[in-house]
């Protein structure tokens, strides 16, 4: 089962406050919830929890911008249980400049999700978290970034395929879903030269598992050979004889062929059946 994102909101408020919420409806069963929050950083994201305080794993990676004016984080759910659930996200006091994305996946790693992680603070036109590390390992890993500009909300480069943008932060949370593994740097554009952060975390994809189908060929006509009962015997007291010697006596043990019956024929034991 292929990685997909699910559904998604967000909000966002330039006011003051020491905490910020958002609903998420539908969620499918045992989903992968992603939470891009942040805050100006003149206060810390305490933690993200959801409406039965259940508390959400994190930060898995933090971030500013170069002017320190920003804060940027991704924290996560692991096989969550799914329905429609209210996310909020606490800080250390009253702060502006709050936001929180929220996303549902289906087909990501249940337990132990979390694969690599980047991040940087610059200035620049060009936006990049600089490589995962470690870099992705298996297809199909679920590649989130945040990218926050001072001068405004930044573009993200392809593949990174925007899920919000922030108007109020001037941030940018994206998503890629890695066909082939290989090393990876988020990235965005802005309209010129500012000070930047920009993270990136990547998550496994769920294990897949092969399903066998058809019948045994032998399932329904194989029966073992009347010698096999022998054969084991004479094994047996070979080994009980062994216990008792410094040496066992080889044993020579030769079975007959006998006709068997084919998936498609009618003989058992070289006699012909009669239907």
């Amino acid at each position: 089962m292929s990685i997909a994102r699910s559904v998604t909101n967000h909000n966002e408020s330039s006011a003051s406050g020491s905490t910020i919420a958002v609903v998420l409806n539908s969620i499918p069963a045992n989903s992968h919830v992603v939470l891009s929050v942040g805050c100006l950083d003149a206060q810390t994201i305490s933690g993200v929890a959801d409406d039965l305080s259940v508390a959400a794993t994190g930060p898995d990676k933090e971030i500013d911008d170069a002017g320190n004016t920003l804060r940027k984080a991704v924290w996560h759910y692991e096989n969550y249980g799914g329905g429609n659930r209210t996310f909020t996200v606490t800080f250390s006091a009253a702060v502006t400049f709050r936001s929180i994305v929220a996303m549902a996946y289906t087909g990501v790693a249940t337990s132990s999700s979390k694969d690599g992680i980047a991040g940087q603070e610059a200035t620049g036109a060009s936006l990049t978290s600089t490589n995962l590390s470690p870099a992705p390992s298996l297809d199909g890993e679920l590649i989130v970034g945040i990218g926050i500009a001072s001068s405004g909300v930044p573009t993200p480069v392809s593949p990174l395929a925007e899920v919000f943008s922030n108007t109020v932060d001037g941030s940018d949370t994206s998503d890629y879903i890695q066909p082939t593994h290989a090393a990876f740097a988020a990235q965005w554009t802005q309209s010129g030269a500012s000070d930047y952060g920009a993270l990136a975390v990547s998550f496994f994809p769920a294990a897949s598992s092969a399903t066998v189908t058809g019948a045994p060929l032998l399932s329904q006509a194989f029966h073992p050979p009347r010698q096999l009962k022998g054969v084991l015997s004479m094994l047996m007291r070979a080994m009980a004889d062994g216990l008792n010697r410094t040496s066992v006596t080889p044993v020579t043990v030769t079975i007959r062929q006998r006709k068997t019956l084919s998936p498609t024929g009618n003989h058992v034991g070289g006699r012909q059946r009669r239907n």
